[in-house]
């Protein structure tokens, strides 16, 4: 709640997002394994991990962490053709639908305990779509995505959370259009909408040494 400046009806929003995105992440991860793709799995549940702990579902987050773990270590063993499936896989994955129910739960509780607070809050958001942003905290994130896009690394999707908070309700059809993206893993993509929001408001992308800078296209 500190990140979110004490905004409950972000908070609900966010939690929101996460349950319809990853309500059936053991599913998912589940099939993922029993077709034998791996770089899916991987990208799924490296975006589950950063998610997670974004919006403090710390066993979701922890139980991923696991996971990922444990198929960076079968890695070579579960290429063979006669790797039957662990024991320990389906118990991690029973954990992982445990803790993402608990999660479900938890929203269901938060929005039927206060929707009144909620939705005044969610009104005073929409109406603040046009106030003023924490252009500097965007132009960082932007710039640290920018930076980790250009190096071909997964991990620019963990800035995304973290993006999508400090814009509010603005940006919303670029950063739909971004998180699609980074999904594909369409980087050339990704980088041009990182652009085009840089240039709408015209931010300027700190750089090292301290002086500010565009992203150059």
């Amino acid at each position: 709640m500190r990140r979110l400046s004490g905004n409950r009806a972000l908070l609900a929003d966010l939690l929101q997002r996460f349950c319809r995105d990853f309500g059936k992440a053991a599913d998912t991860l589940e099939a993922f394994v029993d077709a034998g793709k791996k770089e899916e799995r991987d990208r799924f549940l490296h975006n589950l991990k950063g998610v997670a702990g974004n919006v403090g579902a710390v066993q979701v987050h922890a139980t991923a962490a696991e996971l990922e773990s444990f198929f960076r270590e079968a890695g070579r063993e579960m290429d063979s053709p006669h790797w039957q499936e662990p024991a320990e896989i389906k118990a991690r994955f029973a954990v992982l639908r445990s803790a993402i129910e608990e999660v479900m739960a938890s929203v269901e509780r938060l929005l039927r305990a206060q929707p009144p607070v909620l939705a005044e809050q969610a009104r005073s958001s929409s109406e603040k779509e046009d106030g003023p942003l924490n252009t500097e905290a965007i132009a960082a994130l932007i710039a640290r995505m920018v930076q980790l896009i250009e190096a071909g690394s997964v991990d620019a999707a963990d800035c995304l959370p973290e993006l999508k908070i400090q814009c509010g309700t603005s940006f919303r059809p670029e950063l739909e259009e971004l998180e699609g993206s980074m999904d594909d893993l369409d980087y050339d993509r990704a980088r041009m909408l990182l652009i085009r929001m840089t240039s709408q408001q015209g931010l300027l992308i700190p750089a090292q040494g301290g002086e500010s800078h565009g992203i150059e296209t």
